[in-house]
């Protein structure tokens, strides 16, 4: 569910600024953020209506299993009845849950509780609170916090510089035009979607064939050769003509 989010939330960022040049020439800048502010009306009374509780207290309970004895006494005993011995050894993993649909469901009102308690001690919630930092310890789960963060970071630097630098000179963007310049952003973020999805996942089933049938999590790290690449050299691209945009100012105050 967390990936879908962050889909929506990507395509919210390249194309909001199309949209946003369409609305300040046609309505004027300050619906920019009346829109902004009716779709978080929206949000709000849809979360306040619909957003039902999705909060869920695990409980651990012990199940017991039964297996065969494998003792003297109960071979000889296995002539007049079959014997189980109860052990407390946990259930299969590969054992199928079903659903009973006998329980009943929640009402409407316990649904969209504003506060759920949670059965624990207070020492146990801090816990949440330290443990997501205790990952970075991980040098994979690291690497991609500092990649991701990274990303953000330019998109905002993009973000930022964009309407300020190609408004003016030798570029002199429309308004239109500097909300279009996030029209290529969305396009490679559309390509890159199929490239770290459907082809990273067919590429780690080609290479676990040729690796004799088995699976290693560094595979998928083949593909992160290419955007490595293309995404410095595009932040260049970009540089490059902020720079000139810098120069062509040097030249017309000089």
């Amino acid at each position: 569910m967390n990936a879908v989010y962050l889909v929506f939330v990507n395509i919210g960022v390249y194309l909001a600024p199309v949209v946003a040049g369409y609305s300040a020439v046609s309505q004027g800048w300050p619906w920019i953020y009346w829109w902004c502010a009716i779709f978080l009306g929206i949000n709000v009374l849809l979360m306040f209506f619909f957003y039902e509780e999705t909060k869920y207290v695990v409980t651990l309970q012990g199940l017991k299993q039964t297996v065969p004895s494998t003792e003297p006494s109960a071979v000889v005993q296995s002539e007049k009845a079959p014997t189980e011995v109860a052990t407390d050894a946990p259930v299969s993993a590969n054992s199928t849950s079903h659903i009973n649909h006998s329980i009943p469901m929640n009402s409407y009102k316990k649904r969209l509780a504003f506060v759920t308690n949670t059965p624990s001690a207070f020492s146990e919630f801090l816990k949440h609170f330290y443990q997501p930092l205790l990952m970075l310890g991980i040098p994979g789960v690291l690497y991609v916090a500092l990649q991701y963060g990274a990303f953000l970071s330019w998109i905002s630097m993009v973000a930022v510089t964009e309407s300020d630098f190609f408004s003016t000179d030798p570029y002199n963007f429309s308004t239109i035009g500097i909300g279009l310049l996030n029209l290529p952003p969305f396009i490679g973020a559309v390509v890159a979607a199929f490239y770290s999805g459907p082809l990273s996942d067919w590429s780690i089933l080609w290479l676990s064939r040729r690796n004799g049938g088995v699976y290693e999590p560094e595979m998928r790290l083949y593909l992160t050769v290419l955007p490595m690449l293309v995404g410095p050299a595009g932040l260049m691209l970009y540089g490059f003509s902020l720079s000139h945009v810098r120069l062509s100012r040097f030249v017309t105050i000089s």
